[in-house]
């Protein structure tokens, strides 16, 4: 077959094919939701890459402060890091530990828990003989710069918590009249923070301990007690700034408290803050009964 044979049959195999009008509106519509696909797959594609920059700047923090994990950045400037289920952040300085949340605070007497308790800013402690319940629990929080030297730490190990530098004692059971006891301490070298857990189950005083975390993006509020036991807002003010809180008094009618010493603080010492947060403050003014009235300063100046 030569070419004009072949050009002669493609043109009547043409004729007989049927051919309706253009589908212009189908087209038009179909280009549409192509254009659409595109711009949602460019901004999906803007979107991913301002996500992984975000990522990578968050790494990087945490890169640059190895053993610190970086502050969750959905927590409030006025709020505490998120604690496990079930319990609570209390501390010394940027050393925190979990506590169940349906522990006490200084729930004791004569020095002995009566409860599931953490004991912290105890102050003094009058004497008297009671028994501790058999199936009580406690947690002592201490700040304490002279560990090393007391003869319970002799055989301490040294560890590192979160990069930091620490001694944990063994854990010791011992027998007491009709209870079975163990105890076991943690001490944070840079934090002076002493962690002392007892409890009739091992368990309770492993998972304790084990829960104690360092981190330089949060800090607690300070004990209130001075060595000679007085409650001085001078004293506390200046070891919460130290810490990078900020301090907020009000002066109340004491009861006669002396003036300057501290009748309440809030949140309550060994909570969990930012640096910059606002700790409040109640202070005697040395006269009078206490009542619900007092003079609020922004620029504390406290005496005592």
């Amino acid at each position: 077959m030569n070419d004009d044979e072949a050009t002669n049959l493609l043109h009547r195999l043409a004729d007989r094919v049927e051919v309706g009008p253009v589908p212009l509106r189908d087209v038009l519509r179909a280009g549409r939701r192509a254009r659409s696909r595109h711009r949602r797959t460019a901004v999906l594609g803007v979107a991913a890459a301002v996500a992984l920059a975000l990522l990578g700047g968050v790494g990087v923090r945490q890169a640059l402060r190895p053993g610190r994990p970086a502050a969750p950045a959905t927590v409030p400037s006025t709020s505490a890091p998120a604690a496990p289920p079930g319990t609570r952040w209390v501390g010394i300085g940027h050393a925190a530990i979990a506590v169940p949340e349906g522990w006490g605070t200084n729930q004791t007497r004569c020095g002995q828990p009566r409860a599931n308790t953490v004991v912290i800013d105890q102050g003094p402690i009058p004497l008297c003989a009671v028994i501790t319940p058999p199936a009580v629990s406690d947690l002592q929080l201490e700040a304490s710069p002279d560990v090393p030297t007391n003869p319970s730490f002799a055989d301490a190990v040294p560890i590192r918590i979160d990069g930091e530098p620490a001694l944990k004692t063994p854990l010791r059971c011992t027998n007491q009249s009709s209870s079975h006891l163990c105890t076991q301490a943690l001490w944070i070298k840079q934090e002076r923070a002493l962690f002392t857990a007892t409890s009739p189950h091992v368990g309770t005083v492993r998972r304790l301990l084990s829960s104690v975390r360092v981190d330089d993006a949060y800090v607690a509020v300070p004990g209130t007690y001075a060595a000679d036991l007085q409650r001085g807002a001078r004293a506390f003010t200046h070891a919460a700034e130290a810490l990078g809180l900020r301090v907020s008094r009000r002066v109340v009618p004491g009861g006669g408290l002396p003036a300057g010493f501290i009748v309440r603080v809030d949140p309550a010492v060994g909570t969990m803050l930012k640096p910059g947060d606002t700790v409040h403050v109640t202070v005697s003014n040395g006269q009078g009964a206490p009542s619900g009235s007092g003079t609020a300063t922004s620029s504390p100046q406290p005496s005592g």
